[in-house]
């Protein structure tokens, strides 16, 4: 699964790899 949030803290504690999302980017699952 895929989550988002603003800070990465707020996933640290279900999370285990990390990947930071560029600014001014838009994400689409069909890529």
């Amino acid at each position: 699964s895929i989550w988002f949030a603003s800070e990465m803290k707020a996933l640290s504690d279900d999370c285990e790899h990390f990947v930071s999302f560029p600014p001014g980017h838009i994400y689409s699952s069909k890529s």
